[in-house]
């Protein structure tokens, strides 16, 4: 399923990576992550809930089982917009203004 430009693959017959994937234009990355874990746990969930599919079922029954065999497909183009966007904020908030006008690092 798609999540903000990322994909959740389910790669059943070990071959997305060589057969079924376009590499030049994304990135591929397990979901190691407990936070991607969430989302991916969290869209099956609410697939679930809203249709009843019995796949999804499954799924969520073989959690443990079923979740290596994951991928999350992250296109380039997003990632670098997502890290061009990401990037201002995160020195934003390392950085505050004085009285005097002039930026002072914060001392966390």
């Amino acid at each position: 399923g798609m999540s903000g430009g990322i994909a959740y693959v389910l790669d059943e017959e070990s071959d997305f990576v060589e057969k079924r994937c376009n590499r030049a234009s994304v990135d591929l990355e397990r979901v190691f992550d407990p936070e991607d874990q969430a989302v991916l746990r969290g869209a099956i969930v609410r697939h679930f809930e809203s249709t009843g599919s019995p796949r999804a079922k499954w799924i969520l029954e073989k959690w443990g089982e079923m979740l290596p065999r994951f991928y999350k497909v992250f296109p380039r183009e997003f990632k670098r917009a997502l890290e061009a966007y990401r990037f201002p904020r995160i020195c934003a908030r390392s950085t505050r203004a004085t009285p005097r006008g002039r930026a002072r690092k914060r001392l966390v």
